[in-house]
């Protein structure tokens, strides 16, 4: 006896396809179904909800749904006694902050560190300043944002919310980042900041948007697809 369910994506706009199954299907099999049907390639099964917001798990009848609701950033984690790889499934959801923001970070030192060498201090001290901006700056503000966005955001918000809440996060931690910087870059006249102070100043707007970008990114349906469709 085969079945026809509606999904579409829980708390986040997107489209809604129609799922056919039999009585033999398994939750975690018609995860996979929902996920295909609504543009997620994936190997590992997702949590689905039913229309109240219920997760539902692995013994409850699926003939009694008539719609579900695919939870994109949380995957069925299935424990095999065999084997401890099955408990690493949802390491991807941890790491794309990581990932996205370490590159972003690297990204943006390098042509900053461009900029400087070209218009203000030439190849003066470029292995202090490269180790410092590609190094320092890079791996601290990528684990840093990658760390708290994990704690604050991940697994507490998704959608809209989560974006906005993504770029402020943003904002106050690599500005802050950037003010320290600049204090120091002052010091030891690095970068242009004794000339051109505004070179660092007019980063605000522009961590605010990095952040933004990065939020949509993590938190929207559009995002989790060019995300796993990079294969990150």
């Amino acid at each position: 006896m085969s079945s026809t369910i509606t999904a579409s994506f829980a708390g986040l706009p997107g489209p809604s396809a129609r799922v056919n199954y039999d009585e033999n299907t398994k939750v975690e099999q018609l995860s996979l179904l929902v996920a295909e049907s609504l543009g997620i390639v994936s190997e590992n099964p997702f949590i689905l909800e039913d229309k109240d917001g219920n997760p539902i798990d692995h013994i409850r009848q699926l003939n009694s749904l008539s719609h579900v609701y695919l939870v994109v950033d949380k995957e069925i984690i299935l424990i095999n006694p065999d084997t401890s790889a099955q408990i690493v499934k949802r390491r991807t959801l941890y790491l794309r902050p990581f990932i996205l923001y370490t590159f972003m970070s690297g990204a943006t030192e390098l042509l900053l560190l461009s900029i400087s060498i070209i218009f203000f201090s030439g190849l003066y001290d470029i292995h202090i300043k490269f180790i410092w901006t590609m190094v320092f700056c890079t791996i601290g503000m990528g684990s840093t944002m990658g760390s708290l966005t994990n704690y604050f955001i991940t697994d507490r918000y998704t959608g809209s919310k989560a974006v906005w809440m993504s770029a402020v996060l943003s904002s106050v931690v690599l500005s802050a980042c950037n003010g320290l910087c600049y204090v120091l870059a002052t010091h030891f006249d690095y970068f242009g900041a004794v000339s051109h102070p505004w070179y660092f100043h007019l980063r605000y707007p522009l961590i605010f948007l990095a952040g933004y970008e990065n939020g949509k990114l993590l938190y929207t349906e559009a995002g989790f697809k060019k995300l796993t469709r990079l294969g990150i």
